[in-house]
């Protein structure tokens, strides 16, 4: 039975974009299928698995560009030149707002061994009396 049927005889449930694919769920010797537009994603789920060489490289691709590339691929990012953001009056500024930031230095009173923390000149993690 199709999916598409599946899903209107078993959940009343019209699919509207039958050329998605389905996303695989449970497990790798048993896998489930599943339309796009049943799923949800939700807020700080993990993917576990492990991705694939053509999948890292895309997102390494993505994300290490030298600075000036970068900047460069937002001032030419459409929001800059969007009809639509001029017809509601939106403005956004042409320049890059520069922000100085600084960076705590690291607990050195507090050691992880295996799991466990030492907190201040201790060799012993906290036990409950």
């Amino acid at each position: 039975m199709p999916v598409v049927q599946y899903f209107k005889d078993i959940y009343n449930c019209n699919l509207q974009y039958t050329t998605w694919p389905c996303l695989q769920s449970g497990s790798d010797y048993r896998p489930v299928y599943l339309p796009m537009e049943a799923c949800k994603l939700v807020e700080g789920q993990r993917y576990s698995k492990k991705l694939n060489y053509k999948q890292v490289t895309n997102i390494l691709r993505a994300t290490c560009q030298r600075p000036q590339q970068r900047e460069q691929s937002i001032h030419e990012a459409p929001v800059f030149r969007c009809y639509f953001a001029r017809q509601f009056h939106e403005w956004v500024p042409a320049q890059i707002a520069r922000v100085f930031s600084a960076t705590s230095m690291s607990s050195t009173s507090c050691n992880n061994m295996d799991g466990h923390y030492f907190f201040g000149s201790s060799d012993r993690p906290l036990r409950r009396r």
